[in-house]
C-alpha cells in the first residue's frame, strides 16, 4: 500500500519493514542506521508535520529537523510498546506490596520509583488517591521498556529482542507479581505515522511553539505567512480528503505550497489582469504590453492616470479590477522554505558548476563540543542540570544514568576517549551497564528526562527551593539547559552525518 503525505509518497509495505529492521536491531549502530533509513523514507513528511505543529510560527531548518527527529524517536519507542492501564477500582493490594516490605518484587520495584511519588505514596497509607494513580501508573510504563528491570526486581534474568516485546512481557510480569492491583495489559498496533499525528506531536506543541517563540516573525515575514496561508489550508483540506492532485502529491512540500499559492493568485488576479492588459491596448494600440511583473504594472499605472482612467475601477483595494504589488512578485520556492522552516534542498544539495550533482557538505570528524560547552557554561545551566540529575537518579537501579548525567553536566560533548576515560573511573560494573546498553542511548534518556523536568512549569518552585535561585535567574538556567540539549542533539545529527 502508498499512502500520498506532504512530501510525496510513502510505500507503508518499505516502512513496516524498515521499523521491523529496528525493533530487531542488536546494537545501538544497527539501531541508528535504521531509524536514518526511516527518516530519509519519511522526514519530509515529518518536517511538514512539526512545521504545521508550530502554528506557523518561525522555524529554522535545524530546529525543524532536530525536532522532526525527536519526534521520531519517541514514536519508534512509544508506539505499539504495551502500557499498563488503570482498571476502576482500589489499587490496595499494590500500594501494600510497595509499602508493606512483604513482598521481594515490591520492596525492588519501590527503590525504582522517583522520592516524590515515594513520599506521596507514604502519606496515602490505606488509600491511594486517583492522581496518586495515575502518577505511579506513569512511571510504571516509564519502566517497562527497560530490558533490565526483570533483573532489578528478582524475577528473571535481563530481556532481549524488540523493544515493543520487551516492554509487553515486562507487563505481564508487573500484573504476575501484583495479583490483587486493579490493572490490565494493552498493546496498542504499532502504527508509526498515526501515533507521531495522534500523540507525539500534540503532547509536543508546546515545546515546539517555545522554542518557534524564541524568533517571531518579523513584518515581512508576517506578511508572506498571510499570503501563504489561503494555500496552506487548500493543501491541508485536499491531503485531508484524498483529492491531493498526483503532479501535486509528488513534489516536496515547499513546492507543492508555493503551487497552490500562484495558482490561488492567478485565480484572484487572473480577470483584473486581463482587463488591464485589455485598457492598456485602447489607450496605447500601437505599442501595448503585457502587465506580467511589477515593472509592467507600475508602468500601466502611470498609464491609467496619464489617460484619466476611473481611479474607482482599478486604484483602491475593493475595486473591482484591482491588483496588488504582491500579486505582481509572487514568492518563490526558497522564501516558502525559509518562513515556513523547512531546509532547502537546493542549499543541501544542487547542480555544481558544471551542471553536476553537488554532494552533501561532509560533517567535521568531531561534533564541535564547544557548542555545549557555551550554551550549558552560561545561566548557570550546569548546576541545574547536576540538581535535576541528582534528584532524577541518584537512587538505586538509576547507577548508570546518574554516572552519565554527572559526566554531561561537566563536558557537555564527550568525546569518546574523554567517555573511556570517564568510565575507568567509576564502579566497573556500572561502566560495564553504560558499555552495554550504549553511551549515546543512556545520555538521550537522561536528557529526555531532565528536559521533561525544567520544562514542567508545575515543578518550578520545586526547582527554585532547591536550587536557591531567584524566579529570573532559574529562567536563565532553565534556558541554558535547554540550549545545552539542542547543542547536543545538533552535535548528535553531526556526528551521524559524518
Amino acid at each position: 500500500m502508498i499512502i500520498i503525505l506532504a512530501g510525496g509518497q510513502i510505500d507503508l509495505g518499505m516502512l513496516d519493514g524498515l521499523v521491523a529492521l529496528y525493533d530487531a536491531a542488536k546494537t545501538e549502530s544497527e539501531r541508528e542506521r535504521a531509524f536514518e533509513d526511516i527518516y530519509a523514507l519519511a522526514g519530509e513528511r515529518l518536517r511538514a508535520m512539526v512545521w504545521r505543529a508550530a502554528g506557523g510560527a518561525s522555524l529554522d531548518g535545524t530546529d525543524v529537523d532536530t525536532l522532526a527527529r525527536e519526534a521520531l524517536g519517541r514514536a519508534l519507542r512509544e508506539s505499539g510498546v504495551a502500557r499498563l492501564h488503570r482498571v476502576q477500582g482500589d489499587w490496595q493490594a499494590l500500594l501494600g506490596a510497595l509499602l508493606g516490605g512483604r513482598n521481594e518484587a515490591g520492596r525492588r520495584l519501590w527503590g525504582l520509583l522517583t522520592p516524590a511519588l515515594q513520599e506521596r505514596m507514604r502519606q496515602s497509607q490505606r488509600y491511594l488517591k486517583a492522581t496518586d494513580a495515575n502518577v505511579l501508573l506513569k512511571e510504571l510504563n516509564a519502566l517497562l521498556t527497560r530490558h533490565d528491570l526483570p533483573v532489578h526486581l528478582g524475577l528473571g534474568p535481563a530481556r532481549t529482542g524488540a523493544m515493543p516485546d520487551i516492554a509487553y512481557a515486562n507487563a505481564g510480569m508487573l500484573v504476575e507479581a501484583f495479583p490483587g492491583a486493579q490493572i490490565k495489559v494493552l498493546r496498542p498496533p504499532r502504527n508509526i505515522l498515526g501515533y507521531l499525528s495522534k500523540i507525539v506531536l500534540p503532547e509536543m506543541r508546546k515545546q515546539i511553539r517555545e522554542m518557534a517563540g524564541r524568533r517571531p516573525l518579523n513584518a515581512q515575514d508576517a506578511a508572506i505567512m498571510s499570503a501563504l496561508r489561503p494555500a496552506l489550508k487548500q493543501y491541508e483540506e485536499m491531503k485531508g480528503t484524498g483529492t491531493l492532485p498526483p503532479e501535486l502529491a509528488g513534489l516536496p512540500f515547499a513546492a507543492a505550497v508555493n503551487a497552490l499559492y500562484r495558482a490561488d493568485l492567478d485565480r484572484r488576479y487572473g480577470p483584473a489582469r486581463a482587463w488591464w492588459e485589455q485598457m492598456v491596448r485602447k489607450i496605447r494600440p500601437d505599442n501595448p504590453f503585457v502587465v506580467k511583473d511589477v515593472i509592467s504594472w507600475r508602468s500601466a499605472k502611470a498609464l491609467f492616470e496619464q489617460a484619466g482612467v476611473p481611479a474607482d475601477q482599478w486604484r483602491e483595494p475593493g475595486s473591482p479590477y484591482y491588483i496588488p504589488k504582491g500579486a505582481m512578485k509572487p514568492y518563490g520556492i526558497q522564501t516558502v522554505e525559509r518562513v515556513l522552516g523547512l531546509p532547502s534542498m537546493r542549499s543541501l544539495q544542487g547542480p555544481g558548476a558544471g551542471g553536476e550533482q553537488r554532494p552533501l557538505p561532509r560533517a567535521p570528524e568531531a561534533a564541535p563540543g564547544w557548542a555545549g560547552e557555551l550554551a550549558l557554561s552560561h545561566g548557570g545551566g550546569a548546576d541545574l542540570y547536576r540538581q535535576v540529575v541528582e534528584q532524577l537518579f541518584a537512587r538505586p537501579g538509576y547507577e548508570a544514568e546518574h554516572a552519565v548525567g554527572l559526566m554531561l553536566a561537566r563536558s557537555p560533548n564527550p568525546t569518546p576517549a574523554d567517555v573511556e576515560q570517564y568510565l575507568g573511573t567509576i564502579d566497573a560494573e556500572t561502566a560495564e551497564v553504560i558499555r552495554e546498553i550504549g553511551w549515546a542511548s543512556v545520555a538521550r534518556e537522561v536528557d529526555r528526562r531532565v528536559l521533561e523536568v525544567v520544562s514542567d512549569p508545575a515543578r518550578r518552585g520545586e526547582l527554585a527551593r532547591q536550587t536557591g535561585q531567584a524566579p529570573r535567574a532559574l529562567t536563565a538556567a532553565v534556558g541554558a539547559v535547554r540550549r545545552a540539549l539542542m547543542a547536543r542533539r545538533i552535535c548528535a545529527i553531526i556526528k551521524r552525518a559524518a
